[in-house]
């Protein structure tokens, strides 16, 4: 969840990295930040699962002056930055080396321009880096291996609460899973049936129901969702592929059966002149009383409208 202080801490990232490149326009570089759509330029791999934004394009740097390089800009505590300074960014923000050295691979590029500036005190530190294909090639590798595993990769830290763990408590978003006992949220992507694939543009597809999967689809899941044991926060102690459950005993004790379950039917609405879907269970008033203009549909439908919705959105 991102709060008012971090939502401030990135803008300022954003603010620092306009001026970063500002800098180098300054002295006489070219800066291509936008592609033709006026949008950041984005590199992706592994069909699409891994995906990414650079911060530009940059042409004319002193040492080099007919050599494109891919220019990643980042502002830093000073802690960080002299570290960075000293070993330089390979060894002193391995993170941000990858981050560069990937987007040069992905782009073609065998030059890459890091420059960071140091939030303390102001001062700027750049570095040219030298494409390192081999290692772009063996860490693109390792990241499809993540993909296809149906188990998560190892924690980063064991102790959250350590202090090389300030990435664990501030800036992951599945803290509460790796650390206190909490499940991962229902969409097909936590389902034993799901399969990320490696054609298309991060495509997922389905075996219990032997087709592809939308992200409508993806995010509303369906009644025969089945956890991946591994991101169930206790240990598996019976299963039934006939009848599609499992039987786990969590963290705390207690028994806690996954699989199907018997679900009030629902129904599904679309009001065409506000363009809103919803659904409504048994029970509850029959919206055309109030609506007119509200029509029946199937759960297919809802969920092509959803998808046409989502497009007219982009």
């Amino acid at each position: 969840m991102i709060d008012g202080l971090k939502a401030i801490t990135f803008e300022t990232g954003e603010i620092e990295e306009t001026r970063l490149l500002n800098a180098l326009r300054m002295i006489g570089c070219e800066v291509d930040e936008f592609d033709a759509r006026g949008k950041q330029y984005r590199a992706t791999a592994v069909s699409g699962h891994v995906r990414g934004k650079t911060d530009g394009k940059v042409l004319g740097l002193p040492e080099a002056a007919a050599t494109w390089h891919v220019v990643e800009a980042k502002s830093m505590k000073d802690t960080y930055w002299d570290k960075v300074k000293k070993l330089g960014v390979r060894e002193g923000y391995f993170t941000h080396w990858v981050q560069l050295n990937t987007y040069c691979h992905l782009f073609g590029f065998e030059r890459g321009l890091y420059i960071c500036r140091n939030k303390n005190t102001g001062e700027v530190y750049s570095e040219r880096i030298e494409t390192d294909h081999a290692e772009a090639i063996r860490l693109l590798a390792r990241a499809e291996r993540i993909i296809k595993y149906a188990n998560p990769p190892p924690r980063l830290h064991d102790d959250p609460n350590a202090k090389m763990a300030f990435k664990c408590r501030t800036m992951c978003n599945h803290l509460a899973n790796c650390h206190e006992h909490s499940f991962a949220r229902i969409s097909c992507r936590t389902c034993i049936h799901a399969t990320p694939e490696m054609f298309g543009d991060a495509a997922w597809s389905c075996a219990r129901w032997n087709k592809p999967l939308s992200l409508a689809e993806q995010r509303q899941a369906c009644p025969v969702h089945l956890f991946l044991p591994s991101l169930v926060p206790g240990e598996l102690i019976d299963a039934s592929d006939e009848e599609e459950w499992a039987l786990y005993t969590l963290h705390d004790g207690r028994e806690w059966r996954d699989g199907v379950k018997p679900e009030p039917e629902r129904r599904y609405w679309h009001h065409p002149e506000s363009g809103s879907l919803f659904a409504t269970l048994p029970g509850e008033p029959d919206p055309r009383d109030t609506e007119p203009l509200c029509e029946e549909i199937t759960f297919a439908e809802f969920i092509r409208l959803t998808d046409h919705y989502a497009a007219q959105g982009e």
